[in-house]
C-alpha cells in the first residue's frame, strides 16, 4: 500500500470512529474575492479564531461560522487582508499571496469523489480517484493563482452497504464530507496560491449549500441559503475575471425568468475588458448522450445560458472557462471570441470520451472553428507569454498531453 493510499485510509477511518479529522496546524487557505480582495479563512477545532501575522504585525481574524454540532463542529474563521500585506504567516507557516499579475494558472474542476446511491467510485483507491495526486502535481508546478470552476462535493449518499469500494467514507452536507472530498486532498495546493472558487452545482442548497457558504463562498456569510447569488469580479493585472454563479442555470431548456435573469447579470460585464468569464456550467460544450448506429449522439449545452447571450453579449470577453462535463474541451468560434474551455476532469468518475469531429458543427448561433477534447483524469495550465497564454492540457502526474488547439490570443504548445 503506498503512502497516499495509507493517508486517505487513515483518514477514513477516523471519520467512521466519529473523530473530525483536521490537519495540524489548523487549515488556512487564501482566495480572491470581489474585487480583488484578498480573503483569509483558517478552520479548526479551537474554542477561539487565531492571531495571524500580516508583514509581522498581529492581525486578528473574526469568526465566520461557529461550530454546528453534529454536521459542522469546527470553528470556521475570517479575515479581509489589507491591500498593503506583502507576507502572511500563521503558526509560522506562510500563506500564499498574488504578488503581481499571474503568469501561471492553474485550472481544475469537478474534483469529488462520486458517491451517490449505486454509482460509487473507490473513494480510496488514488487511481481510481485521483484529486489528492492532482493537487499534488499542480503545487509541484508552482502556481501564482488557482481557478477551479465548480463542483467540489460529491458524496451525496452513504456508500452502499458491503461496497468495498466507498465503506466509511462519510457523506452529505457535513464537514466530514466536505473535508475528506476536497480540503484533505487540496492541502498542497492550497498551501502553494491563492484561489478563485466558482459555485458548482453540487453546491446548491439542496446539496452541499451549507458547505459552501460556511467554507468557500468569498463573501459574508449570508442568514440563509440561496441559489441565486451575485455575479463578481476580480481584477488581475490588466485582465478581470467575471464569476458567475450558474446554479440555477437549467441544462435542458430555457425559462424565461432565469433567462433574464443571467442577461441582467451579463450586462455587468461591459464594465470590464478584457475578460475571462468563469461559470461551472458552460455556455456552449458539447457531451455525448450515448451512440446510435457507432456514432456519438451528442446534446450541447447550456440551453439557458445561450438564451442569455442571445439578450446580452457584451464585447471584451476572450474566455469562458467552464466544468460541469467531465472531460476536456477547447473550442473557438467562427464568429470570434470568446473561446469555451471546459476543465471538469478534476477526480469525479469521467464522461464518455467524444469521437465526433467537433470542427464544423454549430451550437445555438455559433459555429466551431477550432476543437480539441481529451479525455483522462488531470487539469489545465495557462501560462503567459510574449505572444499570449500557453495551453498546456496535464494528466494525473502534471505530464502534457497531446494538444493542437491554437488560436490568435492562446493555444497549445503541440504535445505529440
Amino acid at each position: 500500500m503506498s503512502c497516499l493510499q495509507r493517508i486517505l485510509l487513515a483518514t477514513c477511518v477516523l471519520h467512521l470512529l466519529g473523530v473530525s479529522a483536521i490537519a495540524a496546524p489548523p487549515l488556512a487557505w487564501t482566495a480572491l474575492g470581489p474585487g480583488g480582495q484578498v480573503i483569509l479563512r483558517v478552520v479548526s477545532t479551537s474554542t477561539a479564531c487565531p492571531v495571524v501575522q500580516v508583514n509581522a504585525e498581529r492581525f486578528p481574524l473574526r469568526i465566520r461560522a461557529q461550530p454546528s454540532r453534529p454536521d459542522f463542529p469546527v470553528l470556521v474563521c475570517e479575515a479581509a487582508l489589507p491591500p498593503d500585506a506583502v507576507s502572511v504567516t500563521l503558526n509560522d507557516r506562510r500563506l500564499p499571496l498574488l504578488s503581481r499579475a499571474p503568469e501561471k494558472i492553474v485550472v481544475l474542476g469537478d474534483t469529488g469523489c462520486r458517491m451517490k446511491n449505486t454509482l460509487v467510485q473507490a473513494c480510496h483507491d488514488p487511481h481510481a480517484w485521483p484529486f489528492a495526486r492532482i493537487a499534488q502535481s499542480a503545487a509541484a508546478w508552482q502556481p501564482d493563482l488557482v481557478l477551479h470552476v465548480g463542483d467540489y462535493f460529491y458524496r451525496d449518499s452513504p456508500c452502499p452497504t458491503g461496497n468495498p469500494a466507498c465503506v466509511g467514507n462519510p457523506w452529505g452536507d457535513t464537514w466530514a464530507a466536505a473535508h475528506a472530498d476536497f480540503f484533505a486532498p487540496a492541502e498542497p495546493l492550497l498551501s502553494t496560491a491563492p484561489w478563485v472558487f466558482v459555485r458548482g452545482n453540487h453546491e446548491a442548497c439542496q446539496r452541499t449549500g451549507n458547505a459552501w457558504f460556511r467554507l468557500l463562498d468569498p463573501r459574508p456569510l449570508p442568514t440563509e441559503c440561496t441559489d441565486e447569488t451575485e455575479p463578481y469580479s476580480v481584477p488581475i493585472g490588466e485582465r478581470t475575471l467575471f464569476v458567475l454563479d450558474t446554479t440555477t442555470a437549467h441544462d435542458l431548456r430555457a425559462v424565461p425568468e432565469t433567462v433574464a435573469h443571467f442577461a441582467a447579470q451579463l450586462a455587468a460585464l461591459a464594465e470590464h475588458r478584457p475578460a475571462w468569464l468563469l461559470s461551472h456550467k458552460p455556455f456552449w460544450a458539447f457531451g455525448e448522450r450515448g451512440q446510435a448506429q457507432g456514432r456519438d449522439v451528442l446534446f450541447r449545452t447550456n440551453p439557458t445560458l445561450q438564451a442569455a447571450v442571445r439578450q446580452q453579449w457584451p464585447d471584451g470577453v476572450e474566455l469562458v472557462l467552464s466544468g460541469h462535463l467531465h472531460t476536456t474541451e477547447f473550442l473557438a468560434f467562427t464568429q470570434g471570441k470568446p473561446h469555451q474551455f471546459v476543465v471538469g476532469n478534476g477526480g469525479a468518475l469521467l464522461d464518455p470520451p467524444l469521437a465526433t469531429e467537433l470542427v464544423g458543427l454549430d451550437i445555438a448561433d455559433r459555429t466551431v472553428s477550432h476543437a480539441e477534447t481529451l479525455t483522462g483524469f488531470g487539469y489545465v495550465t495557462l501560462e503567459r507569454g510574449k505572444a499570449g497564454w500557453t495551453v498546456t492540457p496535464r494528466d494525473v502526474a502534471g505530464r502534457p498531453q497531446p494538444c493542437h488547439f491554437r488560436s490568435p490570443e492562446m493555444g497549445c504548445v503541440q504535445q505529440d
